[in-house]
């Protein structure tokens, strides 16, 4: 993933869209391992920032808002400030904001469907009628006041949620935050500076529902007229054919009433509006659904949906370990101690040790493997636990020194195995000649060479080695000379007591890094568990994730399912229809018929009487004889949009019934592609008919069309 800029805890990863208030971002909330969770977040203007009154009481406004619990109102996660910039986060949603829609309608001359329309204007008095039912201590009723598109979202599976709550209670409007075009959804109380109260937030429910039919605002930025009621008579349907259908007269009712300019005027609570709204959803004129929300999201936004959707996995997928400054890195190896520098000692007797066995080869440890501390701890050592020497035999009579030849080396290059104390070494006096030593079978080179340097010169030198183990630790022990040649008993030096505590101190230090890498492996096995459980939590989700979608398949097979059997239904109701009319009309023939061949058989010359004419059905049909079908006046079908999108077309048949008046009823849709059946009925509906006629009176006559929809 490129280098994006980071926000505090968050990573901006791509702008939704630019606001009066500010910058809406897609964004990464980051926690101690990685991601946390998308979020969307409005980055405040800069003016925010000098501002610091209104953006003091806005923080103040989104914590009360964040209260706000409502399947419909878009919760609020976080708020706050980084380096001079205010911010607001809220849950991520799929989707698109209103006003977004409103402007891909009318570029792509796709509008809105009355239906959904209707449904979107429920959902958003849903969310006001809980927001309403709160109350803030001193203010009284809680109000939204700021309710504009870009202020409603709606989901691309059909869902709608509203935010913004808290704007208007902090004072935009006084310091100058909202521009000409978020203007036209204010309230004429709210523009002549009250503070608003629920009834604004019902004009601007208004104002949006008109939008959503009229395919364009009620009002035109910096051109506000106050004769609603005109503006609403003079609306067209944009979703009807040419747009030259007025509003229907239910929704312009209940329009006029939440778009008066005095606040009297309006529904007296946001929940008459909504029951106003949902009487006509379920009237039996509309099929107001999620799933055709959807549908109707998803061909509006379809290359959008199909970008966005490889763009939020390939961010939830991404590594931004790189963004964790704060977070502490893999711990750092052991690093390698030097053996301390040798001391040279002061000049004393030749010492020789006792053999000391080589050490096994000591083999480096991997860096992913850390020993595990040693069960046994040295004693620390005290001059009461020191070795005691043997005493040194009687000298002879004193003799000074000879010069002494060049000395054999300080310390041996073989290593003591960890744990070996070493023997106390036999001292020999230096006043006078020693007898042949034998060396044993095993001695090494070394402590030869020292053997004949102490026969042929009497001076320096006690010899103790180094060590150095696992990671590189190293040494002790040397020896002191005899304080004088007549000395009868082995005493330690200051000097000695020195280096014994520094060998003290070097276990301990030696201890305490062993633990420190224990401690280590244990902190990466702790991360290695967590990286382990994200991978599950992560699997879990995507488990879900395909579960819900799923879940989304079957609820649209099974709308299929239902469109498809009710498609059924009409046919074989049509066809029991027209077996009817069939039966009738052979009945009416068969006993024409009869009746003929009973008067061909009378023989008597008096005139037969004229038979009573058959019973007249109630309904006639394009086959029933001496009846005029009805002539009409129909423009062409127009093509839907939609089916434009879809690159649909076909022939659709319909049934209805022209009364005795030239109306018509009982329209049915017979056959054809679904997406063609509403716009066929609207069009039967437009029709103006010349009734039936049979003997010179007005009959009903049922009628058969098949419409044709060519691109």
């Amino acid at each position: 993933m490129a280098k994006k800029e980071k926000f505090g805890k968050f990573i901006l990863l791509a702008e939704v869209e630019s606001t009066s208030l500010g910058i809406e971002h897609r964004a990464a909330k980051l926690g101690p391992g990685g991601l946390d969770k998308i979020v969307s977040l409005i980055r405040l203007a800069p003016a925010f920032s000098t501002n610091t009154e209104v953006a003091r009481r806005l923080m103040d406004q989104a914590k009360t808002a964040a209260q706000l619990q409502s399947p419909n109102i878009q919760k609020i996660l976080g708020i706050g400030k980084v380096e001079g910039s205010y911010y607001i986060s809220y849950e991520h949603m799929e989707g698109k904001s209103l006003r977004a829609i409103f402007d891909r309608c009318r570029q792509e001359g796709f509008p809105m469907s009355v239906d959904h329309a209707l449904l979107i204007a429920s959902k958003i008095c849903s969310s006001l009628e809980h927001a309403h039912s709160r109350r803030v201590e001193g203010v009284g009723r809680y109000v939204h006041g700021f309710l504009t598109p870009r202020n409603i979202i709606v989901s691309y599976e059909g869902e709608l949620k509203v935010r913004g709550f808290g704007y208007w209670p902090a004072g935009i409007r006084e310091a100058g935050f909202i521009d000409e075009h978020d203007a036209v959804y204010l309230a004429p109380e709210q523009l002549a500076g009250q503070p608003g109260e629920t009834r604004s937030d019902i004009f601007a429910v208004g104002t949006v529902l008109f939008e959503a039919l009229a395919g364009r605002p009620l009002f035109e930025p910096g051109a506000r007229s106050l004769d609603t009621a005109a503006l609403i008579a003079a609306a067209r349907l944009h979703c009807a054919p040419g747009d030259d259908e007025p509003l229907p007269k239910p929704i312009a009712e209940i329009l006029n009433r939440a778009l008066s300019t005095e606040p009297d005027g309006r529904q007296l609570e946001v929940q008459e509006l909504r029951k106003a709204i949902d009487t006509l959803l379920f009237s039996g004129d509309f099929t107001p659904t999620t799933f055709n929300l959807a549908f109707f999201m998803h061909s509006l936004f379809r290359d959008d949906i199909e970008k966005e959707s490889k763009a939020l996995k390939q961010e939830r997928e991404a590594s931004y370990f790189e963004y964790l400054a704060e977070t502490p890195g893999p711990p750092a190896p052991t690093p390698e101690i030097a053996p301390a520098a040798p001391v040279m000692p002061s000049p004393a007797p030749v010492i020789i040790p006792p053999p000391i066995a080589p050490p096994p080869a000591i083999t480096p440890l991997p860096r992913a493997v850390t020993p595990a501390p040693r069960s046994v701890t040295p004693a620390p050592w005290t001059p009461e636990n020191a070795p005691q020497y043997p005493a040194a035999p009687p000298p002879m009579a004193p003799t000074p020194p000879p010069r002494m030849a060049t000395p054999p080396p300080l310390f041996s290059t073989t290593p003591i195995p960890r744990g070996v104390t070493p023997h106390p070494p036999i001292v020999a006096p230096p006043h006078h000649p020693s007898p042949p030593v034998v060396e044993p079978a095993h001695a090494t080179p070394m402590f030869a060479h020292a053997e004949r340097q102490r026969r042929s010169s009497m001076g320096l030198i006690a010899v103790i080695a180094v060590v150095a183990v696992a990671i590189g630790v190293g040494g002790f022990l040397g020896y002191q000379q005899l304080t004088t040649p007549r000395t009868t008993t082995t005493t330690l030096s200051p000097q000695m007591i020195k280096m014994r505590q520094r060998e003290q101190q070097l276990q301990e230090e030696l201890l305490k890094l062993k633990e420190e890498a224990e401690q280590r492996r244990q902190d990466a096995e702790a991360e290695a568990e967590r990286l382990a459980q994200e991978q599950a939590a992560k699997e879990k989700r995507i488990a879900t994730e395909r579960e819900i979608e799923a879940a989304k398949q079957k609820a649209r097979d099974e709308q299929e399912r239902k469109q498809r059997e009710e498609q059924e239904r009409l046919e074989r109701l049509r066809k029991e229809e027209e077996e009817r009319i069939a039966e009738e009309q052979r009945r009416v023939e068969a006993e024409q018929k009869r009746r003929e061949e009973e008067e061909k058989k009378r023989t008597t010359p008096t005139p037969a009487p004229t038979p009573s004419p058959p019973p007249t059905p109630a309904i006639y049909g394009s086959d029933s004889e001496g009846v005029k079908a009805p002539t009409s006046k129909c423009g062409t079908p127009q093509y839907p949009a939609v089916a434009r999108i879809m690159g649909v077309s076909g022939t659709v048949r319909i049934m209805f019934i022209v009364d005795e008046a030239g109306n018509t009823s009982d329209i049915r849709f017979l056959s054809g592609p679904e997406v063609f059946k509403q716009p066929a009925i609207d069009h039967v509906r437009k029709c103006t008919f010349a009734p039936a006629m049979k003997d010179g009176n007005k009959v009903k006559y049922r009628l058969v069309w098949g419409l044709s929809y060519r691109p």
